[in-house]
């Protein structure tokens, strides 16, 4: 099991059908390096849902 050292919150929503490489893309336009031991939260538009990876 992965235990990463950071969470980041990404406030921007996304849509959540969107696979793995999309959102890794999407991480990279904001900047944010998905190697770095780190795990992500993205919300969707009507923050009723989350989504961790």
């Amino acid at each position: 099991m992965l235990k990463p050292q950071q969470l980041f919150l990404v406030r921007e929503p996304v849509d959540m059908r969107r696979g793995i490489d999309a959102l890794t893309q999407h991480l990279e336009g904001l900047n944010l390096r998905w190697q770095d031991e780190a795990a992500f939260i993205f919300c969707n538009k009507a923050r009723s849902r989350l989504s961790t990876h």
